[in-house]
């Protein structure tokens, strides 16, 4: 609230500019910006709908910048992240087709901001960063061979970035092989899934060693991905009826969201989580031949 107030206040500010007649295209494009901030904020709080609304000002008053300099780098490259952000507000409102309008618009302004940039690498991470929404879109709509191909070229894409920041990439690959393992277990390619979830799983536990000082919300999330991670290990190793290996990894899970609920007492995703891997655990332990042990699981 504290953060919205701010940003409300610098929009005025901006505004007066405007009014007195300073419609530069910088005042312009930082009026965008707050109002990009704006619907970060809002989305957060999954008001889906305003989030969009507020991008949608925001591409205008970028638009209205371009129509005078079509070239103009910082209006593009700020146009591409209201693009992005809308793209991931449309698809969590199921608004789908036109979330992948958006990330076709965002392609075609990455291509051309890398070819006239001298910083195009900045503008590929974004194209990046594109794909995985893509591919998360094309799961929904249960295209899952396209995902496979999308989610590939993703983790191609940062293995070639010279990124300043090796432990995002980290990040970025994991998150990206958990989509892609989820495409090919729908495949039914067991195998496969495996293979990626494990990778995925060793590069988040990379990650956490390259991160020992992150905390709070942020990191607990990034934790939270880990353990879903796991869980779908599990539930792939469970379907090949290997019983050891999911019961370890649903173990692990259990413990990892215990934890997180003692940090976040009030977040009712992780306790429904929590119980959801107990109950598949149960369910591993009485295929084992353990019944006693997978009622106290159950209960």
């Amino acid at each position: 609230a504290l953060a919205q107030d701010a940003y409300l206040r610098a929009e005025r500010l901006l505004e007066t500019l405007s009014e007195a007649g300073i419609e530069s295209r910088r005042v312009q494009i930082e009026r965008a910006g707050i109002l990009i901030n704006r619907s970060q904020l809002i989305g957060r709080v999954e008001s889906f709908k305003e989030a969009v609304a507020l991008n949608d000002q925001a591409g205008a008053l970028l638009k209205s910048v371009l129509a005078e300099d079509p070239n103009d780098e910082d209006a593009l490259g700020t146009l591409v992240i209201v693009d992005l952000n809308t793209a991931s507000d449309l698809r969590n409102m199921g608004l789908l087709d036109e979330a992948l309008n958006r990330l076709n618009r965002v392609d075609d302004a990455c291509n051309r901001l890398r070819s006239m940039s001298e910083h195009p690498d900045v503008y590929a991470r974004q194209q990046s960063g594109a794909l995985l929404t893509r591919g998360n879109i094309e799961l929904d709509l249960k295209l899952y061979e396209q995902a496979e191909q999308t989610l590939r070229r993703r983790i191609a894409f940062l293995n070639t970035l010279d990124d300043p920041d090796p432990a995002n990439t980290l990040l970025q690959l994991a998150a990206t092989r958990n989509s892609l393992a989820i495409s090919l277990k729908a495949q039914d390619r067991f195998d496969d899934a495996i293979t990626e979830y494990d990778r995925c799983v060793s590069e988040y536990r990379q990650y956490f060693a390259a991160t020992p000082q992150a905390s709070g919300e942020q990191r607990d999330r990034e934790i939270n991905q880990l353990a879903q991670t796991l869980n779908n290990l599990g539930i792939a190793h469970g379907a090949r009826e290997e019983f050891a290996e999911a019961e370890a990894c649903f173990r692990e899970v259990v413990d990892i969201r215990t934890e997180l609920l003692k940090r976040n007492p009030t977040n009712h995703y992780y306790a429904a989580s929590s119980a959801n891997t107990r109950a598949s655990l149960a369910s591993v332990l009485f295929q084992s031949g353990r019944p006693a042990e997978s009622k106290t699981e159950l209960d």
